[in-house]
């Protein structure tokens, strides 16, 4: 996420409520106090805004705490549209995983199916192509299968053969058995 650059800009920023302990009345003092230094102020020298009337222990904690979470936002964010997420599904999926979104991503991004409402096994699995997941890694693999048996049960069967299911999976992920192998 770019920051503004501009007296203006930072001042509509911080106005903005994104961080706590800062509303349009304090983002005006601290811009005419701090001007274009603001946001570098608030990252590297937060004691320095008790130099504004107003601003106490108390808030200046409530800015600092808000301003890191709001980094740490960004970091995701970045992270995710450079894999072509969403910004509304990045959103989402740090509101699951918070501040280690890129860890659990990077481990197995198969989770989100269940953790974040609105993402299909598609999007996980092609989020997991992106991060360089095999195209027969473990994870990558079992969720196809878990794919499988869900649709199936979507479809209202109660049961189904497991080669059916590894047909459906092999099908799914887009996998070509070497020749002469069975599926199953």
């Amino acid at each position: 996420m770019q920051l503004p650059q501009t007296v203006g800009g930072i001042e509509k920023y911080l106005a903005s409520g994104l961080i706590k302990g800062i509303g349009p009345a304090y983002a005006k003092k601290l811009v005419t106090h701090f001007g274009a230094r603001t946001l570098e102020i608030i990252d590297t020298a937060p004691y320095r805004l008790s130099e504004v009337a107003g601003v106490g222990t108390k808030r200046i904690e409530q800015i600092k705490a808000a301003w890191q979470e709001q980094k740490e936002i960004s970091r995701v964010m970045v992270f995710l549209q450079e894999k072509n997420v969403s910004s509304g599904l990045a959103a989402k999926i740090y509101k699951a995983y918070g501040a280690t979104s890129i860890e659990v991503i990077s481990r197995n991004p198969y989770r989100l199916i269940d953790d974040v409402w609105g993402i299909s096994f598609k999007t996980a699995d092609t989020l997991a192509l992106k991060l360089g997941f095999e195209a027969t890694a473990a994870p990558r693999l079992q969720a196809g299968v878990v794919f499988s048996i869900s649709t199936a049960l979507d479809e209202g069967h109660l049961y189904k053969l497991v080669g059916d299911v590894v047909t459906h999976a092999i099908e799914l992920l887009e996998l070509v058995p070497a020749s002469g192998e069975a599926l199953v």
